[in-house]
């Protein structure tokens, strides 16, 4: 009798083990997602949110042999498997603003259904905006002084000349090992005139592609990060009809000290130059736009502090030529007025806002 319980029991015990065992077919879910915290298990989706010019990554469990899946509109997302079969993962790449539905199969027939949503990978980054306004006269001949006032303060009114620097920056990419940074200057009707983007891998700078509104050429800068500190780079142009990318430009280095640009060495078909900068002791006026601390080349301003000299030279000249700039401060320390020198004659006045 006593024999006769223990294998009734036994028998319940595995009834239970095996009802408990959840065998529900197909099931997604997402390394991101830890899941229940008290059973350690991950939380299936039936949905997803991705963005375009992303991709996100979704395991398959409990499919049996191989899997594929589909997307009911690759316009809006494509989905592609792994290509090793024991891994089980699928890759959900958006491509446009939209709503499709991605279905897995696996070699048994049994199905599941990933609803996937598409938002515009911009809506991830993070917004600063800076006006950057050159001081600016206006005089007019053969009316009175009242006159030349009224017309000058309108037409610098209506003058576009004042630039408007965006820094969006992305802080979080669902899939991928590298950040990506852009930079719009638009006039102040906000039409984009001048976008570049950023691409870093490892928290440094790689490569950056320049567009001006309406140009046939994308401009290319790749960077490679040297041992010694210093900074490699090379110049291409990308064709933006067709892709295609060739040389074109200079190839150097830039070398650098405590946070300051301090020489830019480069070579152009033949034509070797230099240049140095000095530097004052105070803030650079970029020193808090998110992203302004991560460009590396002169024209951005990857500075700490405010360039007061720079000086140039290059291999089919035997002189040199030298920038100075004068700078007035507010109390913070950072420059409200830059006036620019070149060889000792006046440049320009810019001014800063803050």
């Amino acid at each position: 009798m006593k024999i006769r319980m223990i294998l009734m029991a036994l028998a319940a015990l595995l009834y239970l083990a095996s009802c408990g065992d959840d065998d529900s077919g197909i099931q997604l879910t997402q390394d991101e997602i830890i899941g229940d915290i008290n059973t350690g298990k991950k939380i299936v989706i039936t949905s997803l949110t991705t963005y375009t010019e992303s991709s996100s990554k979704v395991n398959v469990n409990g499919a049996k042999g191989k899997i594929s899946a589909t997307s009911s509109d690759e316009s809006i997302a494509k989905v592609s498997c792994s290509t090793n079969e024991a891994e089980k993962e699928i890759y959900v790449s958006g491509v446009s603003v939209g709503n499709t539905t991605i279905t897995i199969t696996d070699s048994d027939g049994n199905t599941a259904v990933l609803k996937v949503e598409v938002k515009d990978w911009t809506a991830l980054w993070e917004l600063s905006r800076t006006m950057y306004v050159v001081d600016r006269k206006c005089f007019v001949e053969g009316v009175s002084s009242e006159d030349s006032a009224t017309i000058a303060a309108d037409a610098i009114e209506k003058d576009s000349y004042n630039k408007y620097y965006t820094i969006r920056t992305r802080d979080y990419i669902p899939f991928g090992s590298y950040v990506t940074k852009r930079l719009t200057i638009t006039d102040d009707k906000g039409n984009v005139d001048y976008t570049t983007e950023f691409t870093y891998t490892n928290g440094k700078l790689t490569s950056e592609i320049s567009l001006e509104t309406g140009d046939d050429y994308k401009y290319k800068t790749k960077y490679v990060h040297n041992t010694d500190g210093t900074i490699s780079f090379e110049e291409f142009r990308v064709a933006v009809a067709t892709g295609k990318e060739e040389k074109y430009g200079d190839i150097g280095k830039y070398t650098f000290k405590n946070g300051n640009l301090v020489k830019k060495e480069k070579s152009y078909y033949g034509t070797n130059s230099s240049e140095t900068y000095e530097y004052d002791a105070k803030n650079n006026p970029f020193k808090n736009v998110v992203g302004f601390n991560l460009f590396v080349n002169d024209e951005e301003g990857a500075y700490v502090n405010n360039i007061v000299k720079r000086t140039y030279s290059n291999s089919n000249s035997t002189g040199t030529y030298t920038n100075t700039y004068e700078y007035k401060y507010n109390a913070e320390g950072f420059p409200t007025e830059q006036k620019d020198f070149y060889n000792g004659a006046s440049g320009g006045t810019t001014t800063y806002t803050y």
